[in-house]
């Protein structure tokens, strides 16, 4: 097995590689092997999150369908509507749905229209429209960590059980709640709208992060 960093040479290699369920079911095999190499144990039942751009978002809904209790979060980076799993499974592991101000009507909206299907069943996601990003632009992606962080960093330390060994249920108390329409954040429990139709948010830090993030460009 051979491991290199993510270059320009991997995206044109994978970029257009099928989005298959055997590729999905060969991430734990490769994990495990890559655990026996490296001679880091560990990484036999290391919870996953995974970061998607466009086409692979489409793998990282999949591998959390399928392997729920190994998924810590997703996150899906102008990728449209098509969320390829099951929705009562994803809807209980929180994502992100990130799209551009400058992408066309058809992903913004499709994007908008998945994350609200999960939403409508509780589940724990974000939806965010960074106004000036395009679909590939690597500045753009530099802009939208300015929420990924922290929402990332909260979500880990939610998830992950003292002892690291299972995931937990995010705490609902904790969490803040976004007005899409409005960009306004507040606490879950001060939220006076429905707050089935605002962006779920893991803390207060990465709430006042989705405010910047929308509002950058106002």
């Amino acid at each position: 097995m051979q491991v290199s960093r993510i270059g320009p040479s991997a995206q044109i290699s994978f970029g257009m590689a099928p989005l298959t369920e055997e590729g999905v079911d060969a991430v734990l095999p490769l994990l495990q092997r890559l655990a026996q190499e490296s001679g880091h144990q560990e990484l036999i039942d290391a919870p996953l999150l995974f970061w998607g751009h466009s086409g692979g978002a489409y793998a990282a809904t999949r591998f959390a369908s399928r392997f729920a209790e190994r998924t810590v979060a997703f996150v899906r980076y102008n990728s449209g509507p098509t969320l390829q799993g099951d929705l009562s499974v994803l809807s209980r592991i929180p994502a992100v749905f990130f799209t551009g101000g400058k992408e066309s009507k058809e992903i913004i909206d499709g994007t908008e229209t998945a994350w609200k299907r999960g939403r409508a069943l509780g589940a724990p996601w974000t939806f965010v429209i960074n106004p000036d990003a395009t679909h590939g632009n690597p500045n753009d992606l530099k802009k939208a960590d300015q929420l990924l962080i922290p929402w990332i960093t909260a979500v880990i330390r939610q998830r992950l059980s003292p002892k690291g060994d299972r995931l937990q249920a995010v705490p609902e108390g904790s969490a803040w709640i976004g007005n899409n329409r409005t960009g306004e954040v507040a606490p879950f429990g001060s939220f006076l709208e429905s707050r089935l139709q605002g962006s779920w948010l893991p803390d207060e830090p990465s709430a006042h992060a989705w405010h910047a993030v929308r509002e950058a460009a106002k």
